[in-house]
């Protein structure tokens, strides 16, 4: 597996391979959470080609796209979340640049070693400032696949001290109002 760091090389890999391997990986959890999980192709290029964002791209033995993953400290350029939650819960690293919001990170399940990669090197990034890294997991990655906690454990393994904290939630409630549908959801 290579792992390649890019802050901004639009022909590698080509924007058009990137998206397919993107949505590959991320329609099933676009079913199975309320939130969208999967970038519009406008929205997808204007990551693919913000220099503000740092990504990530792992290709497998033959040299075809296996996974990718992006990472920025820079968090007015990820779209939905909240700088100033930030500027508020972690002051001092918020002044220094030093909060990294992991946009996502997927990897095709036949290669799943280099998730640990690209974690790896992702982790690189984040350390070089003394930083922290936050990442946005729905229900569906935290009971069912346990992303949360199997990163806790590829970065405890890269450094002992690693510790993870909730930092926010948010509920989806849906009301309902036709008696017809009882407690059968």
């Amino acid at each position: 597996m290579t792992i390649t760091a890019l802050r901004s090389n639009p022909t590698v890999p080509d924007i058009d391979e990137a998206w397919a391997l993107y949505t590959d990986l991320f329609a099933e959890v676009n079913t199975a959470a309320a939130q969208r999980h999967l970038m519009t192709p406008d929205e997808f290029a204007t990551v693919f080609h913000d220099p503000r964002i740092l990504k990530f791209y792992a290709r497998d033995q033959a040299g075809k796209l296996a996974g990718m993953a992006v990472l920025t400290q820079y968090l007015e350029a990820w779209p939905l979340i909240s700088p100033p939650f930030f500027a508020r819960r972690w002051p001092e690293h918020f002044r220094r640049r030093a909060i990294w919001y992991v946009g996502f990170v997927g990897m095709m399940p036949r290669h799943l070693h280099g998730f640990r990669e690209l974690v790896r090197d992702m982790y690189a990034h984040i350390s070089s400032n003394n930083g922290i890294a936050v990442a946005d997991f729905c229900t569906h990655n935290v009971t069912r696949r346990r992303l949360p906690a199997i990163t806790l454990k590829l970065l405890a393994g890269i450094n002992p001290d690693t510790t993870m904290q909730t930092a926010d939630t948010q509920s989806f409630v849906a009301y309902d109002f036709d008696p017809a549908n009882g407690d059968a959801r």
